[in-house]
């Protein structure tokens, strides 16, 4: 279901990597929202099993952002959009 929502980017890791946390970020304007955490958004993830996620949001340039702005750049660099064909 989150594949139809327009504008939503899915992206994948390049193997042999093996992500289990899980980084849901968006961002409008300088305002940004991010959940960092290990729970899947699904039913088992978000109710049945022993999950922890921290939602965050801010302002592109505060602390909690310049916390995250490594990571997030270090996946855009490993990742590739989802459903794309890696080129060799």
């Amino acid at each position: 279901m989150l594949a139809k929502v327009v504008g939503l980017k899915h992206h994948r890791i390049a193997f042999p990597l093996c992500l289990h946390t899980k980084l849901y970020y968006g961002r409008r304007g300088n305002h940004y929202r991010t959940i960092l955490g290990s729970a899947n958004i699904t039913s088992g993830g978000l109710w049945e099993s022993e999950e922890l996620s921290y939602f965050i949001e801010g302002h592109v340039g505060d602390e909690a952002y310049l916390e995250i702005a490594p990571y997030l750049q270090k996946l855009s660099s490993l990742t590739q959009p989802f459903g794309r064909a890696k080129a060799d």
